[in-house]
């Protein structure tokens, strides 16, 4: 895999790279004291280009945001579109095509004062791959008024609310189990739909992402037995990751954090 030098340009309106544009979308025009609000980083990519997810799959980097907020405001943890999974020159990764919105909630302080010019900045780190790979940088600016009452931001919320939608959401742990067994680990999924899910974890070097897994239906569930990658050290105690029916419709998309028996 090639990797040219080259950067997104930093500025306060969008960033614009040869094969991606960034840009910071907020979902609000005036934030108000102590009230959430949301800003994500925007990634519009070029036909044909992909960037990455927290797991990148078998080549490639994940995506890095970080967030440089006034003293007082905080920012909760980024919230991850779920992933696709694509096949690049025989190369497995895990990621985005054509966009993807990174967000976060953001918390101003209560004693905010009305008239407070506030600016958000974000640091994102983005590498872009077709043939080629190129990594990219951009310091993203966006400068919001605090008012007396938050003023919604009709266009930014539209986006952010579409992107909350491709974010997987929590089950109760019952829904979901984990065990190793005989070299491999069993992911037990207490539903069975038209098709078995997509399973991509975030560790990296973990499952052997080249291979497929093979789904079964056991007592009124679903067990899929993943081989370990060559590379995995061990396993953890815990098992993170997404479990994702793309051929359901509406798409469901599961946050999957339970511990690995053994």
């Amino acid at each position: 895999m090639l990797i040219l030098a080259g950067a997104l340009q930093a500025e306060a309106a969008p960033a614009r790279a040869a094969h991606a544009e960034t840009e910071l979308v907020a979902d609000v025009k005036t934030l108000a004291a102590g009230e959430v609000f949301r800003v994500g980083v925007r990634v519009r990519l070029d036909p044909g280009w992909h960037t990455y997810w927290i797991n990148p799959g078998e080549a490639g980097a994940a995506t890095v945001v970080k967030w440089h907020l006034p003293e007082g405001f905080e920012a909760g943890p980024l919230q991850w579109p779920y992933p696709r999974r694509f096949v690049s020159d025989g190369v497995v990764g895990f990621g985005y095509e054509n966009e993807a919105i990174f967000f976060a909630e953001i918390t101003p302080p209560s004693e905010l004062q009305p008239g407070t010019e506030v600016q958000i900045e974000a640091e994102i780190e983005v590498l872009l791959c077709k043939e080629i790979c190129v990594p990219g940088f951009a310091r993203l600016r966006m400068r919001l008024e605090a008012g007396a009452e938050r003023v919604e931001d009709a266009e930014g919320s539209a986006v952010l609310v579409s992107a909350a939608a491709e974010v997987p959401r929590s089950v109760h742990e019952s829904a979901v189990s984990a065990r190793f067994e005989a070299g491999m680990i069993i992911l037990r999924v207490e539903s069975i739909k038209a098709a078995p899910p997509l399973f991509f974890a975030e560790a990296r070097n973990l499952i052997a992402v080249e291979r497929d897994p093979v789904w079964i239906e056991r007592d009124g569930a679903l067990e899929g037995q993943f081989q370990l990658s060559h590379l995995a050290r061990g396993t953890p105690f815990r098992l993170r990751g997404v479990l994702v029916w793309q051929d359901e419709q509406p798409m469901d998309a599961w946050q999957v954090d339970v511990r690995l028996r053994r």
